[in-house]
């Protein structure tokens, strides 16, 4: 059986945001989350309210400078918006990506801007 997906999000803004995206990983079963340089640094008090009962993956949360540093150890990544100036490996539409079957170590990675 392979390992379930890894959630990345690149430059969260809000701790209400990281909280919300905890508690709809744990509805999925995930609790791998990877956090890319948050703009309010980590840990972020305003996470755990909104994360309604998803303490373990906030607590088990990873925090890296870059998206290469986050998914240097990946075999796939998957990411659900903008397009890429320089694509990573692999990328989807969102709602295709519920459809791709996800091989071990895969990253699913959300965010707004990966310009840089």
């Amino acid at each position: 059986m392979s390992a379930p997906p890894i959630i990345i999000l690149v430059r969260p803004q809000l701790g209400e945001n990281i909280g919300k995206a905890a508690r709809a990983m744990l509805n999925f079963g995930l609790t791998e989350m990877r956090l890319v340089a948050p703009r309010d640094g980590w840990p972020n008090p305003a996470a755990g309210p909104a994360a309604s009962g998803a303490d373990i993956v906030l607590a088990n949360a990873k925090v890296f400078e870059t998206l290469a540093e986050a998914t240097a150890e990946s075999h796939g990544t998957c990411r659900s918006t903008v397009p890429l100036e320089r694509a990573y490996q692999q990328s989807c539409r969102p709602r295709r990506s519920v459809l791709i079957r996800l091989a071990a170590e895969t990253q699913l990675v959300r965010a707004d801007d990966l310009r840089s």
